[in-house]
């Protein structure tokens, strides 16, 4: 693999001693086919930009591959990345922290990127953007956290992209929140807080004793979109929160929510000829509220599990002709 130097720059700064305190690794890059594979063991470690430490590290380039690893407390990456070159260009980045109260943020724009977000501890931060307009095309993003009180912002913008947020947690957490939002059509996007799904035809599930105190917040502006979203709870003491707000049309939406504790779930559709179907599992303490309109038909079903406590609120404006439907089952 080679690279133009004449027309690239690639400058790395790095610090460090012989008792791994503080590394800073500082890029600016120009060019394609860069391969950057770039390890940071310790704490207080950095990977950004040539202005300082809240300056973003920045590459421009085709078929560039980048592959960051941090181990360690405390450490921060970010990042853009950027092919809008308008050609045929596979980019690929892997991130990956391990340790406590980490941060990742990451802008990538442009066609084909492939990308791998990871963090393994507490308290640990996700910040990640792909695309820019619609005509951002063919990404496939996977941001995966593990650990207590976890945090994670996922924003794509374009079409024809794939997604895929995970929230997991098997010991005494706290809390969990996950906030997606689509810009664009016709992409794919799956989330998931303590696993779970059980259909509309998924794998996923992992049933290990999820604490659950789960919070997410989905916005969808586009159509033809594909979107499952689940959220899997254990203890009785936690809630799990889901709110959806959907502003387009002809969109599949599948959400589901399980285990025990409080499961409440607010929508709000203002699109039309969507699909929905909401599933709140056993062990009481439902909640839906649902609001519903447009000028088109939506199809809209709830179910809501056994063990008492089951509510829910429905409004709903339909002008179609031919009807909405909607259906409600409480078991």
């Amino acid at each position: 693999m080679t690279t133009n130097w004449v027309v690239a720059l690639a400058t790395a700064l790095i610090f460090s001693s012989s008792i791994a305190i503080a590394n800073d690794v500082r890029i600016s890059q120009i060019g394609d086919d860069l391969d950057m594979d770039i390890e940071q063991d310790g704490e207080n470690n950095s990977i950004h930009g040539m202005s300082g430490s809240t300056s973003t590290a920045s590459m421009y380039g085709d078929d560039s591959q980048i592959d960051f690893t941090q181990r360690g407390d405390t450490n921060t990456i970010s990042m853009y990345f950027n092919n809008d070159s308008g050609g045929i260009s596979t980019p690929k980045a892997i991130i990956t922290q391990n340790g406590d109260r980490n941060s990742v943020t990451t802008d990538q724009h442009g066609f084909g990127h492939e990308s791998t977000i990871s963090q393994n501890g507490d308290d640990n931060t996700a910040w990640v953007e792909t695309g820019r307009s619609a005509s951002h095309l063919g990404n496939v993003f996977t941001v995966s956290q593990q650990g207590d009180n976890l945090n994670a912002y996922v924003e794509q913008d374009g079409s024809g992209n794939n997604m895929i947020t995970d929230q997991y947690c098997n010991n005494a957490c706290v809390t969990s929140d996950m906030r997606i939002v689509v810009n664009g059509n016709l992409n794919t996007v799956y989330s998931a807080q303590g696993r779970h799904f059980t259909n509309s035809t998924s794998g996923l599930s992992t049933d290990s004793n999820e604490p659950g105190a789960l919070d997410l917040d989905l916005d969808i502006t586009g159509n033809s979109n594909n979107v499952k979203t689940s959220q899997k709870n254990h203890l009785t003491t936690n809630p799990h929160n889901m709110d959806i707000d959907i502003t387009a049309d002809s969109n599949t939406v599948f959400s589901t929510q399980s285990g025990q504790g409080t499961k409440s779930m607010t929508m709000v559709v203002t699109s039309d000829s969507n699909s929905i179907h909401h599933v709140q599992g056993g062990n009481g303490a439902h909640t839906s509220t649902v609001s519903l309109a447009g000028t088109g038909p939506t199809n809209f079903s709830v179910i809501q599990g056994g063990s008492t406590a089951k509510t829910y609120t429905l409004n709903q404006t339909c002008t179609n002709a031919n009807g909405c439907t909607v259906s409600v089952h409480q078991q």
